[in-house]
């Protein structure tokens, strides 16, 4: 993915670590403005996009059913 991706972007690298790795990596670009504000952007969009999608009951539905047979074993 490194390689695929433009070196030397702050919005870029940025939205790519605020979605990935979220607060800490986020936190870990505190001394770069741009990078950080692209970071806190993409991890608080991320964070929406997850809220809305599990509100919808087909979703919702679906994925309960993937991970109650995972709870059961435990």
């Amino acid at each position: 993915m490194a390689k695929t991706t433009p070196r030397g972007n702050d919005v870029v690298d940025g939205l790519a670590i605020g979605a990935a790795s979220h607060g800490l990596g986020a936190a870990a670009l505190s001394s770069q403005p741009l990078k950080f504000a692209a970071a806190i952007v993409s991890m608080t969009l991320t964070g929406l996009w997850t809220v809305l999608l599990l509100t919808l009951p087909r979703v919702k539905a679906t994925l309960m059913k993937m991970a109650l047979p995972a709870i059961s074993l435990v």
